[in-house]
Order: C-alpha cells, then structure tokens, then sequence
C-alpha cells in the first residue's frame, strides 16, 4: 500500500508542475495574466511579501488655514519695541510718584546750572584760572584759602599729619614750576621785552632756518621787528581790563635761565589772539607748541 500512495503523490505534484508551465506557454503576448498569477508574481519578485503601494508617494490632504482663534505671528523686532515702550512707560509713572528731595545735599552739576534755574541762588559756583607761576595777583589773594582746602583734603582723604601739608610743601608740589612764563608787553615796548630782545631774536632766527629752512637773509631784524614786534594795538588799562591791560605781547617761555619759547599773542577784549609762536629746535622734545596753546 505505501509504495502506490507515494507513487500517486509525485504523479499529481508533477502534473501541477506541468500544468503550470503550459499555462505560462500557452499564453499569448499582450495577454493581460490571471489575477491570481499577477498577484503572486508581485509577492514573489519582491522577496518579504510586501506590497508595491508601499512605493507610493503620499499626498497630504489640503489644510484650512490659520487658526483665526490664535494671535497672528509678529516679528521679534516689533515685540522688542513693544516691550520698550511699556518699560519707558512704567519709568515716567515711577518717576512721576517719586516724590521730590527736600533739603537734600546738591550735586555739582545742579550747583553749576542753578543761577540759570533760579533768580535769586542761594549758592553760587565760580571757575577762577589764576596764574601760579609766576604768581598772578589773583594768586597771592586767594593763596591762604587755596591752601586751607589743600590741607583739609590732604588730612582728610590721604589720612597726611597736620605738619606735612604746610605751606612750603604746597607752593613746591603744586605752584612752583620749572619752566617759568613771562608776559612782556612789545608794543609800546616794556623794559623787560628791551632785555631780552637779543635772546628772543636769537630763539626766533635759529627756529626759522631749522623747522622752516629759511636763508639767513630772511630772517634778520629789521623783518623779526616788522613781523612780530610792531603792532597796530595800542596798550590800553581799565577797571575791567586784566592786570596786564590789553594789547601786543610777547609770552616768554624760560627755563633753566634762558628763553626757550616765545608766543606772539594779542590780548584783546573779547578774546586772545595767538599771532605766531618759535621756539628752540633743541627743546622741541618738549612739546612746547602745544603746551603754549593748551595754556
């Protein structure tokens, strides 16, 4: 019995097999195929039974549109100057409830600008310049005062001995000067311009041939006088006029016992008028061009 049951089983399995292949010949081109066959060919080919749709790109559905319940979007920049706006607005309310200072201690800036706000100021804050050396007579008022403040700040804020800051210590730290300055009056011509006329002449020919290459020609007396000495200013004193009055003048720069810069200016009124200025080429490391202006 069990050989013919096998027997019977090849027969059918290879009458299948042959069934198939003469389907597969017996098909004609063009022929559209079982949708059987068609669908186990996709599965076979592919090899993990998966489905060719797969492939497919997806196409979303179209949307609605913004949410008309939610705020639209605003840039950052606007919301920065929104936010600003607010902050500035909150500061002037806070401003406006701050009440104001009662007998509080003034600042500099309110002291400076408190004759323009008031009639009648109850303090007022002056800028004096007063010559140290040689020492103007504005100076030698206002020194015992000048020096009070010095002595008070120095003990005070630098914690000096009541003998350290005295008044031989102040004139050498801060009045005294090495280079010392000289205002000589050259039109009418003073007697101390006529002193040192020779000297300032000799600063003034050695400036000119060096810094500005001039022929010995060019830069003799006669032109020196008629260039920087005369003027056309007469010298003139009055009860607002300052010490030296107005007028031509000649700013004398000394130092060590000779001139080593000298600056042409014309004192008048309204202002001071800087004419010309020469000086030594050998103390040009100095910078005294500048310190004349600067002065």
């Amino acid at each position: 019995g069990e050989p013919q049951d096998s027997k019977r089983k090849q027969e059918q399995q290879s009458g299948g097999a042959d069934d198939t292949e003469s389907s597969v010949l017996h098909q004609q081109p063009g022929q559209p195929e079982p949708a059987g066959e068609s669908q186990h060919k996709a599965t076979s080919s592919d090899g993990h039974g998966q489905n060719s749709e797969a492939d497919q790109r997806h196409t979303p559905k179209p949307g609605s549109g913004a949410d008309p319940n939610k705020p639209r979007c605003r840039k950052a920049k606007e919301l920065r100057a929104e936010r600003k706006a607010m902050k500035m607005s909150l500061d002037d309310k806070v401003a406006a409830k701050k009440p104001a200072k009662q007998n509080a201690e003034k600042s500099l800036e309110e002291l400076l600008t408190e004759p323009d706000r008031a009639e009648n100021p109850a303090h007022k804050l002056e800028l004096r310049l007063v010559r140290s050396s040689p020492k103007s007579a504005e100076f030698k008022e206002s020194f015992e005062a000048s020096h009070a403040v010095y002595k008070h700040y120095q003990m005070v804020v630098h914690k000096d001995l009541p003998g350290k800051p005295n008044k031989g210590q102040f004139t050498r730290f801060l009045c005294d000067s090495p280079l010392a300055v000289k205002l000589c009056c050259s039109a009418p011509v003073s007697q101390a311009f006529r002193q040192s006329f020779e000297e300032s002449y000799s600063v003034y020919r050695k400036y000119q041939m060096i810094v500005h290459k001039d022929k010995p020609a060019d830069c003799d007396r006669e032109g020196f006088q008629n260039f920087l000495v005369d003027s056309p200013l007469q010298e003139q004193h009055g009860a607002n006029a300052p010490s030296q009055g107005y007028g031509s003048f000649h700013q004398q720069y000394w130092l060590d016992g000779k001139i080593v810069a000298v600056g042409v200016v014309d004192i008048l009124p309204t202002c001071l008028s800087s004419v010309y200025l020469y000086y030594d080429p050998d103390y040009s490391f100095l910078g005294l061009g500048v310190y004349s202006a600067l002065r």
